[in-house]
């Protein structure tokens, strides 16, 4: 991932050559780190507060906050939800000394590439397929949203409802900057939650989807 600073940059250097990224620095980094979008996407995400690294009083008080609920912990960018039960997930907000236990664990591990600071957001249960949520993911261009796609290979006779494509304008609408990713999970409880806003730049069409509806849609 190409942090904000170093996109700035880079669009520096292609300014001085008279080049323009379609995404300048700016909405970059709008969609690239949490704050840029954590109040516009509010509606259709999970509650999430966040907080400097270093201050565990802080910290406590963010948990009293939640009550007994489930949380993921992450930075403005990232979790280690690879490490899910020891550095990402906590199952009850009020158990604080676990709680602050997974966050320590997460920051440790992020050391010097922790971006931001702390990140407690509300856990939902998803639906799940082989272990993992499903997820769609959807670019959105010119405030436009593409087609989305299923980020898993769709398994026969398992056709879950994606997004409904007035869901995907209402928060393409909310967020200003040329292109970006939203990322989205079928709740078990019924409805679809918006699990994150991405910047785009790592993003790809997997090889089980076919390419050419976005890709057509991109170049309208």
């Amino acid at each position: 991932m190409v942090r904000p600073d170093s996109y700035a940059l880079l669009e520096a250097a292609l300014h001085a050559r008279g080049l323009r990224l379609l995404t300048d620095a700016q909405a970059y980094a709008r969609t690239h780190l949490l704050p840029g979008t954590l109040e516009a996407l509010r509606p259709w995400s999970a509650p999430a507060v966040l907080l400097p690294a270093g201050r565990p009083g802080a910290l406590r008080a963010a948990l009293d906050g939640f009550g007994t609920r489930a949380l993921v912990v992450k930075d403005w960018v990232k979790s280690q939800a690879g490490l899910w039960d020891e550095a990402c997930f906590i199952p009850h907000a009020d158990d604080a000394g676990h709680a602050l236990a997974v966050i320590a664990r997460f920051l440790d591990l992020q050391g010097p590439d922790l971006q931001g600071g702390v990140v407690l957001r509300e856990w939902r249960p998803l639906v799940q397929r082989a272990g993992r949520a499903v997820e769609w993911r959807c670019f959105v261009a010119g405030g436009v949203p593409l087609p989305s796609f299923r980020r898993d290979p769709e398994p026969p006779g398992d056709a879950l409802p994606p997004p409904p494509a007035a869901l995907l304008h209402a928060a393409a609408n909310a967020v200003d900057s040329p292109f970006w990713t939203m990322d989205w999970a079928l709740q078990v409880e019924g409805g679809h939650l918006l699990l994150e806003a991405g910047d785009g730049g790592v993003s790809g069409i997997p090889e089980h989807v076919d390419p050419a509806p976005i890709l057509r849609a991109l170049l309208r």
